[in-house]
């Protein structure tokens, strides 16, 4: 009589991936690029200390209502930058040393945009253990500016709110 295999064929079809998966980790192991790149770490310091300094030195010191409007956009692009890279310090993924990373992401947030390091990844951990679940991932907490699910908006409380009835022509 024949027995029924004890792997399922889902099972059989994440082994497979699964396998696959370490494979091409091995790979990338291999070819180093889970190595830290330090020179990337400092090119990236220089870009944001750069893009900060121009940004502000315009702003301050321009009489120019256009030249003080460029001087914004290098802030905001300064932001958006340091925003990633203290993401990655967060992820410990910069020098390969976690302390160092942590330091890097806590002087960045704390003199750059002032909050901490430390509150980051508290609610990153969240975010990562219930990634895009409505009610668990505190990143898709953003009423009452965003809606990222229609869900969120039942029960009729923000049908007054500008931001989410016309979220789709402001985006």
């Amino acid at each position: 009589p024949d027995v029924p295999s004890p792997v399922s064929g889902k099972d059989l079809k994440y082994r497979e991936l699964t396998r696959d998966f370490c494979r091409l980790f091995r790979e990338f192991q291999a070819e180093g690029l889970f190595e830290p790149n330090l020179a990337y770490v400092g090119v990236k310091i220089l870009e944001l200390v750069c893009l900060g300094s121009l940004g502000l030195c315009l702003v301050l010191k321009s009489g120019s209502l256009a030249v003080t409007g460029l001087g914004i956009l290098f802030l905001n692009l300064f932001q958006l930058r340091i925003y990633y890279f203290t993401h990655e310090g967060g992820h410990n993924s910069l020098t390969g040393n976690p302390r160092m990373d942590r330091l890097i992401q806590a002087i960045a947030y704390g003199l750059c945009l002032g909050f901490s390091g430390g509150w980051w990844r508290s609610q990153h951990n969240r975010h990562h253990a219930m990634p895009q679940r409505l009610n668990h991932d505190v990143d898709l907490n953003t009423l009452p500016l965003i809606a990222f699910n229609v869900a969120v908006t039942k029960g009729g409380q923000h049908k007054s709110n500008f931001f989410l009835r016309h979220q789709a022509q402001l985006l």
